[in-house]
């Protein structure tokens, strides 16, 4: 028994939105796929990004029974809570849970008009993207100012590109967000998984400790040493 919950502006879809479970596998076309399933979907003229999270294992099973919300509920009211204080992500349309806790769960969207992601970095420097790491910097402090921060905020899950001679960012996969006060070491320690350089580091915690009144220096010491740490441990 599934069970689906349906963005009211987009409740003229309800009969395609419940068939999505029986008919993915079948739909357009394949963007990312490793546990989860993630494919670009067009109906009636909109295209919409259809994320299928695989299913639970014991001992989450139970956890998701008893514990904690499925992933495609937490990521809808996520995206509706950003969406509510101004900060950018895509448009939620709905989400099933298809026999909740073992099976599978569906979150779909409108797809963003932001085709680049953070990934770049790894290759090219600074140069030409100042704007945009400030953006990113203030818009982490804007969102840590406000008790919520992104626990997953990795080059993959920051979608950016410029329309209309602006740079503008999407935040995505925001399933796994906490709430409450953020302290200058733990934002300045959600930085560590960007990809660059420490110019792009520093770049990115001056802009976030002028958002939050911070020390610059100090943000710029605590978000390189825990990103130096945690890329030591990964390699």
């Amino acid at each position: 028994m599934s069970q689906v919950i349906i963005n009211e502006k987009y409740s003229t879809l309800k009969e395609w939105i419940t068939s999505l479970p029986s008919t993915f596998s079948d739909e357009g076309e394949v963007i990312y796929k490793a546990r989860n399933e993630i494919r670009r979907i067009t109906h009636e003229g909109t295209t919409f990004c259809v994320k299928r999270y695989h299913k639970p294992r014991f001992p989450n099973n139970l956890i998701y029974t008893f514990f904690r919300q499925p992933k495609a509920i937490r990521a809808y009211r996520n995206a509706e809570l950003l969406t509510c204080e101004g900060f950018s992500t895509p448009e939620v349309v709905a989400c099933i849970l298809q026999g909740h806790p073992l099976g599978y769960s569906y979150l779909i969207t409108l797809c963003s008009p932001l085709t680049r992601r953070f990934y770049e970095f790894r290759q090219h420097g600074i140069e030409g993207y100042e704007p945009l790491l400030d953006l990113l910097g203030t818009m982490a402090g804007r969102m840590n100012d406000r008790g919520i921060l992104h626990k997953d905020f990795s080059p993959g899950n920051i979608l950016f590109d410029r329309i209309d001679g602006e740079w503008k960012i999407d935040l995505v996969d925001i399933n796994r967000m906490y709430f409450g006060p953020v302290s200058i070491h733990r934002g300045c320690r959600n930085f560590a998984r960007l990809w660059g350089d420490e110019r792009l580091l520093e770049r990115v915690a001056r802009a976030y400790a002028r958002q939050r009144n911070f020390d610059e220096d100090c943000c710029v010491e605590l978000s390189i040493k825990a990103w130096k740490k945690f890329w030591k441990h990964r390699k």
